[in-house]
């Protein structure tokens, strides 16, 4: 067995993990078990590197990027392809032709059109206004026509014949017709080919014969034609020699001469940025002894640092060392500034904001950062950048003085970071790279923002920072800065104990109606009730009008107190605004009784409706006449009605409004039996979605109805609704599989069998009806 030294790893992975990820980007994405919600498995947080940046490399492509978006940017460099080969086929033909005009010639023309177009030349009684307007208009085509340049027409009448083997599926439905008429196309090129005068054209029909001979997976006759075309070509450099370089180097590579093949391949990754990302793909070396050798085979120290560049882009590269080699041999190497770029874009997906990042926890789990070596990294690559900015022997000192400082603000080095940023000021002209400063700085006035330190736990400093902050033009240049800074506000306030202004900082008072809390509730309630609020606190908490949404938390409280059993308390919170205003907030009447759930189900025009307010009245004063009475009967209709309203008032009845903000019918199918946890994820709700499904309350004022009534039909009402609890109370406390007790269906049946609404029941409900054929 090969005993593979360190680096072997590097060589392994280039070509096989670049394979691994287009197969994982072809793969469905995983769907989340709740179907309905979006997939949270993927990384959330900030990048501050603004996209002219990445405009500056683009020519590096997919470097910048990471493997799951490579799929889309391999797919991307065949529109670079087609932009770059129309631009020179204008550059070298005639400048006047507009690029679609020379687009659609080259791309969209069919073969009759092209056909026709090098009839009309080669007659001099067919004028080209006889062709259609797609030809005849074109100015390129008109060029060529004027000009008599057949060849090229002819060419471009090949170049159709050969593109369904090429380009579309169509030509290979039958594999082996489909390989001999390739072969034929090769040979007729062939024919052509010594008696082309243009070396340009020449050139072009190289290409075809040659890629023709790759797809029909001729390697051999890949490497014979290229020996045999090329020396008989003398042309100015052309994109079509990369391509061509491509096709030479995987029939290299099928041949199993790897080293030829991956020294080629860097050549095209180095000099064709519209075939930069396939390059990266087909580089393949096996070996410490491989590498060696393909280093042999470079002519130049650029050529020796581009290797390093490619090796450079494995995922457990040892990357500082790689930017090393590259510097060493060249150091104004382009490579080396996009690697820069391309780590600081991981370093920010590592560090940036981590301690107040939201979804730091999912991100762990799911994308695996921070990476275990980032800690390290960050320190390794601020070392390297120091020491090639006091040697001065880059290319852009600017940029890698602003590195310097945004690496430092990534390792939470902020004085130094500030300091850095000053000293870019003097170093940068380039316009794009100013404003990527800015950017940065900003991004540290965010991140120095300080903690309360003082037994007051004071946050007035912080808040006023953070409204300077909002203020700056450049906030809202950057979709990343609100949430950054809104995450690190709502971290600063949590360690100063404010819940309430944690959660307003980050989430909109919408979110808190899920799922809401006392703490949080209380804090906001005592933000908008104080004369003095800071300007940050006045941004999150005031309206437009300068009133705040204190009368929003006042029902949002008084409806969990409600919910909680706790109608005195959610009454006086109430009293918190204006009587006159309780109807604002919602008119309800839970007393109708409904054998059978309908939570949408309407209400009788004639019923009274009242306010949450009027409500809770209500339904203290029923309840304490209801004790105070000394008829049994009037007591047991008082406590039957209690029984109805807060069942109705439940996740199950139609009244559930008065004690819930938000209820969705499919938290019912989402419950895990028995778990007694009403509180249900959600990725679009922050805290989760509460739902009110425990009907304890309703089953307590039913079973008092029933033990208190002397009338057999009252009992027997009060006796079948408390039934209703029982079953919503077996599917909340009991795991699946738990046989229901049926306890006051049993009674209903053993002591209400005579009754009116015995029959009602056996009539109306299935359960029932069920239980009582047994």
């Amino acid at each position: 067995m090969l005993s593979l030294t360190p680096h072997t790893a590097y060589f392994r992975w280039i070509s096989a993990a670049a394979i691994t990820a287009l197969l994982l980007c072809l793969y469905p994405a995983r769907i989340n078990s709740n179907a309905c919600e979006p997939n949270p498995q993927r990384f959330q947080g900030y990048t501050f590197l603004e996209p002219e940046m990445g405009r500056r490399f683009l020519n590096s492509g997919s470097l910048l990027l990471d493997f799951p978006g490579m799929y889309q940017r391999y797919k991307n460099q065949e529109l670079k392809q087609v932009e770059d080969n129309v631009n020179e086929w204008r550059e070298r033909i005639c400048r006047k032709a507009t690029l679609d005009d020379v687009n659609y010639l080259v791309y969209k023309a069919s073969e009759s059109e092209l056909e026709d177009l090098s009839a009309a030349m080669s007659s001099e009684r067919i004028p080209l206004n006889y062709l259609g307007p797609s030809i005849s208009e074109n100015s390129f085509a008109r060029y060529l026509f004027r000009t008599g340049c057949k060849e090229i027409v002819d060419y471009l009448v090949y170049a159709k014949r050969c593109e369904p083997y090429a380009v579309q599926p169509t030509g290979w439905e039958k594999p082996a017709l489909a390989k001999t008429l390739m072969l034929r196309l090769i040979a007729d090129g062939r024919e052509r080919f010594l008696g082309i005068e243009s070396h340009y054209v020449r050139l072009r029909y190289a290409y075809q014969m040659i890629r023709l001979a790759h797809y029909a997976k001729e390697y051999q006759q890949v490497i014979d034609l290229y020996n045999y075309l090329m020396p008989k070509i003398d042309n100015d450099p052309s994109i079509v020699e990369y391509w061509i370089w491509g096709h030479y180097a995987g029939a290299l590579l099928a041949l199993g001469k790897n080293v030829e093949a991956a020294y080629l391949y860097s050549k095209v990754f180095d000099k064709c940025p519209s075939k930069r990302e396939s390059a990266y793909l087909s580089f393949h070396i096996q070996t410490d002894e491989e590498w060696d050798q393909c280093l042999l085979l470079c002519k130049s120290d650029h050529e020796r640092a581009t290797l390093y560049a490619l090796r450079a882009q494995a995922q457990d590269s040892r990357l500082v060392e790689e930017m090393q080699k590259i510097y060493a041999y060249e150091p104004k190497n382009e490579f080396l500034e996009v690697l820069l770029v391309r780590e600081i874009v991981q370093l920010e997906k590592d560090l940036l904001g981590l301690e107040f990042n939201d979804h730091a926890a999912n991100n762990r789990r799911y994308s695996g950062r921070p990476r275990a070596i980032a800690g390290q990294q960050v320190i390794d690559l601020q070392k390297f950048v120091r020491k090639i900015i006091q040697e001065k022997e880059i290319a852009h000192p600017g940029l890698w003085k602003v590195a310097e400082g945004y690496l430092e603000l990534l390792g939470g080095n902020y004085y130094f970071a500030e300091r850095s940023f000053k000293a870019a000021t003097s170093l940068v002209e380039d316009d794009t790279l100013k404003h990527q400063l800015d950017v940065m700085s900003l991004a540290l006035r965010i991140a120095s923002i300080p903690y309360p330190d003082t037994a007051l736990r004071s946050t007035l400093k912080a808040e006023n920072a953070a409204d300077d902050v909002r203020r700056d033009k450049l906030y809202l240049a950057n979709r990343h800065f609100p949430d950054f800074l809104n995450d690190k506000m709502a971290h600063l306030y949590a360690e100063a104990g404010r819940p309430g202004m944690a959660f307003i900082s980050r989430y909109p008072l919408k979110m808190l109606k899920y799922n809401p809390e006392l703490a949080i509730l209380d804090d906001l309630l005592q933000v908008c009730r104080q004369k003095d609020r800071s300007r940050w606190e006045k941004w999150l908490v005031e309206k437009p009008d300068g009133t705040t949404f204190e009368k929003e938390l006042i029902d949002i409280r008084a409806t969990l107190l409600l919910a909680d059993g706790q109608p005195e308390a959610a009454l006086e919170t109430l009293k918190g605004m204006d009587r006159a205003e309780w109807d604002d907030y919602g008119v309800l009447n839970p007393f109708a009784e409904r054998l059978s759930d309908c939570v949408r189900c309407p209400l009788p025009d004639t019923l009274v409706l009242y306010s949450k307010g009027e409500l809770i009245e209500t339904l203290l004063d029923m309840e304490y006449k209801a004790k105070a009475t000394t008829e049994p009967n009037e007591g047991a209709a008082l406590f039957f009605k209690l029984g109805v309203a807060y069942y109705n008032m439940s996740y199950y009845g139609y009244a559930w409004k008065a004690a819930d903000l938000f209820r969705s019918s499919a938290s019912a199918q989402r419950y895990k039996r028995g778990s007694r946890d009403f509180v249900f994820s959600n990725p679009a709700f922050p805290m989760g979605n509460r739902e009110n499904l425990d009907v304890s309350m309703a089953l307590y004022y039913f079973e008092k109805s029933r033990l208190l009534a002397k009338d057999a039909e009252l009992a027997a009402k009060a006796t079948f609704w408390a039934a209703k609890c029982e079953q919503k109370m077996h599917f909340v406390n009991n795991a699946a599989g738990v046989i229901p007790t049926r306890q006051y269906f049993g009674l209903l049946r053993r002591y209400y069998s005579k009754t009116e609404f015995h029959a009602k029941a056996i009539r109306e409900c299935k359960y029932f009806l069920t239980y009582s054929s047994k």
